[in-house]
């Protein structure tokens, strides 16, 4: 039993060299840097359909559409991605690093768009003063709407 698990322990050593030495020389068409930007949209496009909705044929639609797009953003086909990508999923210790800093640019970002409504609810809770003109424009337009609403009713209401 020994022996066994030393032969196993031999052969996939020597597999893993051979597969580590043939790679060594190959580098993918997207960089790092880029192919995190791309994962980025490409998870943003994956919640924005999601949020959607829709039928699985008409989400699958969207996706690919959205794809296409951020892919066409950086001049780059899918098979030239899927490559790239192929070549990142290899190598989990990088795709964990380039997915630690997709997660920390969401949240990052995330974090700012909550301080950004915080900031608008404030200013909507206090809002400053208006001068005259901005005020006289405000009422002009909710007259207008008004009038608007007035002509579209129908005439017994």
């Amino acid at each position: 039993m020994v022996k066994l698990r030393g032969t196993i322990i031999g052969v996939m050593t020597i597999l893993l060299m051979l597969h580590a030495c043939s790679d060594d020389n190959y580098r993918p068409e997207v960089d790092q840097e880029t192919m995190t930007e791309i994962l980025t949209q490409i998870h943003l496009a994956d919640g924005w359909v999601d949020l959607k909705g829709g039928s699985l044929t008409r989400r699958k639609d969207m996706r690919n559409d959205l794809y296409d797009e951020i892919l066409d953003q950086y001049d780059l086909d899918r098979e030239t991605f899927y490559r790239s990508y192929q070549y990142y999923t290899d190598r989990p210790f990088v795709l964990d690093s380039m997915y630690a800093k997709i997660v920390a640019d969401l949240e990052e970002e995330l974090e700012q768009k909550r301080e950004e409504n915080m900031k608008l609810r404030e200013i909507n809770r206090n809002p400053e003063p208006e001068d005259t003109i901005t005020m006289q424009l405000r009422d002009s337009i909710r007259r207008l709407d008004s009038a608007k609403i007035l002509k579209i009713a129908p005439s017994g209401q």
